[in-house]
């Protein structure tokens, strides 16, 4: 009787492990990003420095991949320093 209870330990403890595994690899391949509200700081992040950058006087736009994630969450992409700082991105 013994062994029977030895094999339910191992099996409990393999599938332990593969279960802890799967998260730890869900977790790696999702960048450590837990959904939408990480995507719309990067995109806030993003129009920062595309309004400094304005202000500053140089010409600017945001990338690819920057606009694909703002166009994720819905915010849309300032024309103008002056609509940069009426939104808060500059002072």
């Amino acid at each position: 009787m013994r062994k029977g209870v030895a094999i339910g330990y191992i099996i409990a403890l393999v599938l332990g492990v593969a279960v802890i595994a799967l998260i730890g690899i869900w977790l790696v391949t999702s960048g450590g990003k837990l959904g939408k509200s990480s995507t719309e700081v990067e995109c806030k992040k993003a129009i920062s420095i595309y309004c400094i950058k304005l202000v500053s006087g140089l010409t600017s736009s945001l990338t690819s991949s920057d606009q694909t994630k703002c166009s994720n969450v819905d915010i849309t992409v300032p024309a103008n320093v002056a609509v940069c700082k009426s939104e808060g991105y500059v002072s």
